[in-house]
């Protein structure tokens, strides 16, 4: 009699040993950055549904994905993508999606600097 509760007492605390608990997702997405944002300048050279292309000083092809919750503005106020034109100077904050690939927080357009004196001759 005694070996059978030994036995079952043994068994018991094995299967306690592994039991396994569910995780409840929470819906939240961490960036493998830590949320770090990095600040582009550019001008706007292509502009689609899913990403638009800018170029920098050092690359004449960046592209930078966008979702639904990408802002775009212009002095300070809320805009649709497709008002800014081809060719707008742009200061883009950007950071890494889930997959790593750069995801625009939010693009605004620049305002046109001062031009340039015209040539005297």
């Amino acid at each position: 009699m005694r070996l059978l509760i030994l036995a079952l007492a043994f068994t018991c605390g094995l299967s306690a040993q592994y039991i396994r608990r569910s995780t409840i997702p929470t819906g939240k997405v961490h960036d493998s950055t830590g949320g770090m944002v990095v600040t582009f300048h550019g001008k706007l050279t292509e502009l689609s549904k899913k990403d638009f292309t800018i170029a920098t000083e050092d690359q004449p092809a960046f592209v930078i994905e966008r979702s639904h919750k990408t802002k775009f503005l212009k002095d300070g106020k809320a805009i649709k993508p497709d008002d800014i034109p081809v060719g707008a100077e742009l200061t883009v904050d950007v950071m890494k999606d889930p997959d790593l690939h750069p995801l625009a927080v939010s693009v605004m357009v620049d305002p046109p600097g001062p031009k340039p004196p015209a040539d005297q001759k």
